[in-house]
């Protein structure tokens, strides 16, 4: 169904496609891989996009998709996976993963349990990667071994500055 779709990035599309109604049907037809699939990709979408769910309920939503991914690599494999790990595209892959983790590790961090989810980036990796590409002097996007400490050391050093709760007191 997915690669008939005229726009792949459709809500509407991706909420009938991961939809109850699609799920039971798969089960009808014994295809109940498919059919789990379905329910961890709907779960996950209800976590990210329905207001007022409390954590706790919010990260057993994702747990589902996340153990599934965890499920499909091979750690002990080598070579390590390049591209693909087991039909799910790597980079897509690893996004998944660090979004779910990075959001149930926040609301540990946070007070009363909650944040803000449109203050936090969808993909941890793009934002990653941004930072470097500013940091990065040559203009290359990319830091050598020797230059990564650096580079690490200028991000928290910049981090501090922003969080620190005086920092206007500082500036004056």
């Amino acid at each position: 169904m997915v690669d008939g779709l005229i726009d792949p990035m459709s809500v509407p599309m991706a909420t009938t496609h991961f939809s109850q109604q699609v799920e039971q049907i798969m089960r009808s037809n014994g295809d109940n891989e498919c059919a789990d699939l379905c329910k961890d990709i709907r779960n996950w979408w209800e976590s990210e996009d329905t207001a007022g769910i409390p954590a706790n309920e919010r990260i057993n939503l994702q747990t589902g998709l996340r153990d599934r991914l965890l499920r499909c690599d091979d750690c002990d494999h080598f070579p390590p996976a390049m591209m693909w790990i087991k039909g799910w595209p790597i980079q897509l892959w690893e996004a998944l993963l660090a979004n779910i983790d990075a959001k149930a590790l926040l609301y540990c961090l946070c007070h009363g349990g909650t944040y803000n989810v449109r203050s936090f980036s969808s993909m941890l990796g793009e934002t990653y990667f941004s930072e470097l590409v500013l940091n990065d002097k040559r203009g290359r996007g990319t830091v050598s071994c020797q230059e990564f400490g650096q580079f690490v050391g200028t991000t928290i050093e910049r981090v501090q500055a922003r969080l620190d709760p005086n920092r206007q007191a500082n500036a004056q």
